[in-house]
């Protein structure tokens, strides 16, 4: 589903209730990102060509408000997905998915 506008993004991240974080599934999913690129996937085999942009502008999206929340973990979470020097980024097509394309 989508998150509309920031104020919306920061009440998602700040989102506690019966023992649920969404901060903490949102940083354990892009961890989960991560490990799967680090093991050779790209994110366009793990969500399909369709889907990899939008990952891509969720990360961009959570790492900028990370940073504004003063979140430096959310934030780095994201950027080791994003970074655009990690080889793992390229797709089947040589593309870099990664900021330094958007």
């Amino acid at each position: 589903y989508a998150l509309r506008g920031d104020d919306c993004v920061k009440a998602y991240l700040k989102f506690e209730a019966l023992g649920v974080s969404l901060r903490k599934n949102y940083l354990t999913m892009t961890r989960a990102i991560r490990q799967q690129l680090l093991n050779g996937n790209t994110l366009s085999r793990i969500f399909g060509p369709m889907d990899d942009v939008k990952v891509i502008n969720s990360l961009l999206l959570f790492e900028r408000i990370a940073l504004e929340m003063k979140d430096q973990e959310l934030a780095d979470a994201c950027r080791d997905v994003l970074d655009p020097t990690n080889p793992v980024l390229l797709n089947e097509n040589s593309k870099v998915i990664s900021p330094g394309w958007i």
